[in-house]
């Protein structure tokens, strides 16, 4: 599971949450679209699995990003109720070029900063024909087996690696402190 928080000067706001298995599958259309999802169910906001849908609330559509301001940006990744990795960003611009290395506050890799190099693909939805991966971090990319990186969403359909086709939607992370080949890792 992912949460995304944004916070401004009224504190941390979880604003978007994307659970595996949870369907639409593509993350990024899902981020970048008009529509909010769940925004009216309670449960949706709850940081355990119990509830098995995503979440986007209105405050990061295009048209809200601007007006509300955020600073700050985190990420969060949690595995059976516990977060495991983060990332805090500068909440840059809009609503997708926040999510970009020269933003990058923090991270619990101890490998991935700012200043990180080289870096592959680091985007909300990475410039790529072949796949609908999502929130991609990627160190190489270098064919399925060659795949190194810190985090991504992706989805069953529409991408050619094995790893990928694990379930309709998976958060595939490095579960180590540096960066992993992402076909070696356990889903």
């Amino acid at each position: 599971m992912a949460f995304l928080a944004i916070c401004s000067n009224a504190g941390w706001i979880m604003v978007f949450k994307v659970v595996s298995k949870a369907s639409p599958v593509y993350v990024a259309k899902m981020w970048t679209s008009s529509a909010r999802h769940s925004e009216d169910v309670n449960a949706a906001l709850d940081t355990t699995s119990t509830y098995v849908g995503h979440y986007k609330n209105g405050l990061v559509l295009s048209s809200n990003w601007t007006k509300f301001n955020p600073k700050e940006v985190r990420v969060a990744l949690y595995k059976n109720n516990v977060e495991v990795h983060y990332l805090k960003f500068i909440a840059d611009k809009d609503h997708v070029e926040w999510f970009r290395p020269k933003n990058l506050i923090s991270s619990s890799w101890k490998d991935l900063s700012k200043d990180t190099h080289p870096m592959k693909k680091f985007a909300v939805k990475p410039n790529d024909n072949l796949s609908q991966r999502s929130f991609e971090i990627s160190k190489d990319y270098d064919g399925c087996s060659g795949d190194l990186g810190w985090l991504l969403i992706t989805t069953k359909e529409n991408n050619p690696c094995d790893f990928e086709k694990y379930y309709n939607l998976s958060i595939i992370y490095s579960n180590q402190e540096t960066v992993s080949f992402y076909g070696r890792l356990g889903k």
